[in-house]
């Protein structure tokens, strides 16, 4: 079974992203398929370690960024983000095909 996990981001040390990693880990060394897509990762490393068989995506899409922009910008920004986000997602998901 391939199981793809779709976070924001895995790179503070906190609650959430402790148990997204332990429980990628344990799916991958029990003969899971795993694969997590990340949107606002950019080049941070990851707060806990990871299995090398997990595959990991990063999307590259960081909505935070949009606060820091004039109003009248943010629309056509949000638009082109959106774009951005949902090729790379799609990409990822066409390549893994995953059941979950």
């Amino acid at each position: 079974m391939k199981i793809m996990y779709i976070i924001k981001a895995v790179a503070m040390k906190a609650g959430v992203e402790r148990v997204v990693s332990d429980k990628m880990n344990w799916l991958a060394g029990h003969g899971y398929g795993v694969s997590m897509v990340t949107y606002e990762q950019g080049d941070h490393p990851h707060a806990f370690p990871l299995s090398a068989s997990v595959r990991h995506y990063s999307l590259d899409a960081r909505f935070f960024k949009l606060g820091q922009l004039p109003l009248w910008k943010r629309p056509f920004e949000m638009r082109q983000m959106r774009r951005c986000f949902k090729a790379g997602l799609q990409e990822a998901v066409d390549k893994e095909q995953p059941d979950v």
